[in-house]
């Protein structure tokens, strides 16, 4: 009698690991395969009071760097005199009194189950001088930018 409890506890427990690390992969495989058309844009509200000749706008390719910027919802690469290419998008560079900054926001929500968080899998350099733009982090989605919300990005004071 022990061991048939014994056996029927060990059967539940292993069904109910398994479960778990289902869901886990599920919710990794939902970030790994983002891939869908970009729909994110550059924030350029509020540009129309500023000169052309001070805005700065940056080239951002907006893969994961870990997925050979190919897909997952990220950033993998920035270049500010360099052609835009399929897969990057034209962002301005903001300043407030803390320093630079990007605002990337979402042109429509995103699926249900995506993971919405925004990923620099590694320190990202300016393709024209070497100079760190970004530091590796993650960054969540901040709804109160734009309709859809967004992603603020400090840029790092060189």
């Amino acid at each position: 009698m022990k061991k048939y409890l014994y056996y029927s506890l060990l059967s539940l427990l292993t069904i109910w690991s398994c479960t778990i690390d289902e869901n886990k992969s599920t919710d990794i495989t939902k970030d790994a395969n983002f891939n869908e058309n970009i729909f994110l844009s550059g924030n350029f509200d509020n540009l129309n009071s500023i000169s052309e000749f001070k805005v700065k706008i940056m080239i951002v390719k907006l893969w994961r760097s870990k997925y050979n910027c190919t897909r997952g919802l990220g950033i993998c690469r920035v270049c500010f005199f360099c052609e835009r290419q399929e897969g990057e998008i034209e962002v301005p560079v903001l300043n407030d009194s803390d320093g630079e900054y990007i605002q990337i926001k979402l042109d429509k929500p995103l699926d249900y189950g995506i993971n919405s968080d925004l990923h620099i899998d590694e320190d990202i350099y300016n393709e024209d001088d070497g100079k760190l733009i970004f530091k590796s982090g993650i960054h969540e989605l901040d709804y109160n930018l734009g309709e859809y919300g967004g992603y603020e990005i400090r840029l790092e004071n060189n």
